[in-house]
């Protein structure tokens, strides 16, 4: 198996890449390997942040829901179950019953959610709307189970959480540290060309125009091809049935 390279290793490829650190030395310059770790922990966070990455960053956590009760704080809701860093937004989610039988929950916007006759209508929950703030998520159901219901209800919610933080460590943000990127070994040599255009632009040192555009270019090529192919359903052989259709 490939090695998983860690976020220091990353980056002073990034940097030799761009004609920073002569392989005849054995370490970058320490402020530019400060630099180039604040340039993939950006990188990380907008990629995590704007696209769905499918099992990468995937958590499924369970929300008790409290029959009479419409809405939820997220972070308090989930309690012990919250991730470390948070969560940074719901991908799926459904209804879960004490014996475990479901129904698909939609997740809609807050125009589709209010625009029902009567928001606190008691019943199933079908639909949640979530309110996502800086200080954290609100999450709405709606029907709202009735306080008479007996049934107990839980919401299960497929989560993607943040990358992990690569950034600089310590109180003045100036130690380097070697921390695992979160990503894959197939996505690495696309982080590396990513951050060798970020840092050769300016941010280490001005390559010329016709590098730039090449390290973009590999860059957004490797990019689309690894998107392409982890975030495609996978597809498995339709079931083998019976002639009339039923096992």
């Amino acid at each position: 198996m490939s090695r998983v390279l860690t976020s220091i290793e990353v980056a002073g490829k990034a940097i030799r890449m761009i004609g920073r650190w002569p392989i005849t030395e054995t370490a970058p310059d320490p402020e530019s390997l400060r630099e180039a770790l604040g340039w993939l922990d950006l990188n990380l966070a907008q990629t995590v942040g704007v696209r769905r990455m499918f099992k990468r960053l995937d958590v499924t956590l369970t929300l008790a829901l409290t029959n009479g009760t419409q809405s939820y704080d997220l972070e308090d809701a989930l309690g012990v179950d919250l991730p470390d860093d948070g969560v940074q937004f719901v991908v799926r989610a459904w209804l879960e019953d004490s014996l475990r039988n479901r129904r698909q929950v939609e997740i809609v916007t807050r125009e589709k959610f209010e625009d029902v006759s009567k928001i606190d209508e008691s019943g199933t929950c079908c639909r949640i709307y979530i309110d996502r703030q800086d200080e954290g998520h609100t999450l709405q159901i709606f029907p709202v189970p009735a306080t008479t219901d007996s049934t107990v209800w839980s919401l299960k919610l497929v989560v993607q959480r943040f990358a992990p933080d690569v950034s600089p460590t310590g109180v003045l943000g100036d130690t380097p540290g070697n921390i695992a990127h979160g990503f894959g070994q197939a996505w690495q040599r696309w982080i590396i060309f990513q951050m060798a255009h970020d840092l050769g632009c300016g941010a280490i040192h001005k390559l010329p125009e016709d590098a730039l555009r090449r390290y973009a270019g590999v860059a957004k090529e490797a990019k689309d091809e690894l998107l392409a192919f982890e975030n495609r359903e996978q597809d498995t052989e339709e079931p083998i049935c019976a002639a009339n259709g039923w096992m």
